[in-house]
């Protein structure tokens, strides 16, 4: 099932048929219902998931914050048995009339389950008679958004559910679906109107994303559906097909990852546009992207960070004076009115405040401005005691302002 946060997917499947022979052209498919109402019927069903916190019904229609779950016909389960080939279910339509839900149901039809086996499910179904449900596949490549649509994000949510027996009864088994990646929505604004977006490219310091790789169905629930790389790479890049239509519009671009923890980080976006090799350069703060959950990133420049900063209604000065043995770290700059980062020193005097003259500070000092409290200390202070001051932003700033 495709579930997008919390994604437990309680698939339900009652399943009951499999072939015991194969086709060199087609692998087996289940057959379709035929009485919808049948007892013996296979169904699948979506569930809840938690988006970032809190519980919605979800689709992989995506509005707000929230991920709408539903099958879209011609999507196909593979189901994987103890022994033999595997088989496929695939999505029907719906009745006339009626619209994709979260369920499905299948017929056993002639079909039987053997007795004393058990049989694993996976999705999106992969052609292979030799599949090995200790290596299903993920690909995370490739990925490619037409529009503001998310019909791209199907084939890259990856889901498995582990080995059960088949029911007291002889009747089925219930599979429950896991999500194996993660879902990410990129938001950014892009400044001017007619902008051709061509591609979305993250990067990280170390190769930290897995872009190709195996998953165990056989695992432990315990452990989730760990992947095995077989590639990895500093980058993630998604195709962009849109045009923006305003100015300062605002992009958001859906795309599924590998868990990755990238909390404390801060994440390198490169946004590629127009037919030259030109690019949108923005950062966003990472964080700890677990399966089967999704996540909101905001790229912004890197002038839009939330450094420290002092502003005045009128005209003030600062200055930084240093105690007994104590030396600014080299790493500490400030910015006057968005100007040039300038090397912050001490006892230097620093003038700033009015319309659009605030005075920042930003630095990668792993103790920021001060050794302790009582010696080996630094001070701010203000000249004009007439002037007051206000000081907004994350002091966190000061210590590492690419992973505040």
């Amino acid at each position: 099932m495709k579930r997008l946060n919390g994604w437990s997917l309680g698939a339900a499947i009652m399943l009951f048929a499999f072939a015991s022979c194969t086709n060199e052209a087609l692998l087996p498919e289940a057959p379709q219902v035929d009485e919808p109402n049948d007892p013996n019927a296979c169904q699948l069903v979506g569930d809840n998931f938690l988006w970032e916190g809190e519980e919605t019904r979800t689709s992989l229609t995506i509005e707000d914050n929230m991920a709408k779950f539903c099958w879209t016909a011609g999507d196909r389960v593979g189901i994987l048995p103890d022994e033999g080939t595997q088989v496929f279910f695939t999505i029907p339509e719906p009745e006339e009339g009626g619209e994709m839900t979260n369920t499905a149901t299948f017929d056993g039809g002639a079909w039987a389950l053997k007795a004393e086996s058990n049989y694993a499910a996976y999705y999106p179904f992969v052609k292979d008679f030799d599949l090995d449900r200790t290596e299903v596949p993920v690909n995370y490549k490739g990925q490619k958004q037409n529009g503001m649509s998310t019909a791209h994000l199907g084939a890259y949510d990856f889901q498995g559910a582990r080995p059960v027996m088949t029911n007291e009864n002889g009747g089925g088994v219930t599979f429950d679906f896991d999500h194996v990646g993660a879902l990410v929505l990129l938001r950014f604004t892009v400044p001017d109107a007619n902008t051709a977006l061509k591609s979305v490219t993250l990067s990280a310091e170390d190769e930290s994303f897995i872009t190709e790789g195996t998953y165990d169905l056989t695992s432990s629930k315990d452990d989730g559906f760990p992947i095995t790389a077989t590639e990895t790479s500093k980058s993630l890049t998604v195709d962009v097909d849109y045009t923006t239509t305003t100015t300062n519009e605002e992009v958001t671009v859906y795309f599924m990852c590998a868990p990755i923890d990238l909390s404390g980080k801060m994440v390198n976006v490169s946004i590629a546009y127009g037919d030259a090799d030109e690019s949108f350069d923005f950062v966003a703060v990472g964080k700890n992207m677990v399966a089967g959950n999704g996540y909101a990133l905001t790229a912004m420049s890197i002038e839009m960070l939330p450094y420290l900063t002092f502003s005045a209604a009128g005209e003030q000065t600062m200055v930084i004076s240093t105690e007994d043995d104590y030396v600014l770290d080299e790493s500490l700059q400030y910015s006057v009115g968005g100007g040039a980062w300038t090397k912050l020193t001490a006892d230097t005097k620093i003038v700033f405040g009015g319309q659009g003259n605030d005075l920042r500070l930003r630095g990668q000092s792993s103790t920021g401005t001060a050794v302790d409290p009582y010696q080996n200390f630094s001070t701010i202070s203000f000249e004009d005691e007439e002037v007051p001051v206000a000081c907004t932003g994350d002091i966190r700033t000061l210590v590492d302002y690419l992973n505040y």
